[in-house]
């Protein structure tokens, strides 16, 4: 399901599967807890900032360039929405597009798989790979 020509938000059962980009730091403390708490810019705005497959590489590029990580790896995890769809809504966000946002600290039990990304030559990461799982 392409979200960028949506007039309306989907519903949180529309995806099976959702993304969310963490540093290593942050992925770290979500093992050890068992939940994800959120980033000082989740925090800030309420709810945890999550992106379906179609904006992961578009996150990915705005909010996490090797300016910005310091040249570190960062952690992608795809997160099964099956049992989350009581605190998560997708709502407007960067470009009229509609984002899922979730209300609440994240389980770990929701995790089904993660991929370490590392920042190429250009300073940018690219999840290609790990999201053509999704689409085979």
């Amino acid at each position: 399901m392409s979200d960028d020509t949506l007039t309306e938000a989907p519903s949180p059962d529309a995806y099976p599967y959702i993304y969310k980009i963490l540093r290593m730091s942050e992925w770290s403390i979500m093992k050890a807890m068992g939940e994800y708490i959120g980033s000082v810019d989740d925090k800030r705005d309420g709810y945890i900032h999550l992106s379906t497959a179609e904006h992961v590489k578009s996150t990915l590029d705005k909010y996490y360039t090797t300016a910005v990580t310091r040249g570190q790896a960062v952690i992608l995890v795809k997160i099964k929405t099956d049992g989350l769809e009581d605190k998560l809504v997708y709502e407007l966000a960067r470009g009229d597009i509609y984002f899922p946002h979730y209300y609440a600290p994240l389980p770990m039990s929701h995790v089904v798989d993660d991929v370490r990304l590392s920042a190429g030559p250009d300073g940018l990461y690219d999840p290609t790979e790990f999201l053509a799982k999704d689409a085979s």
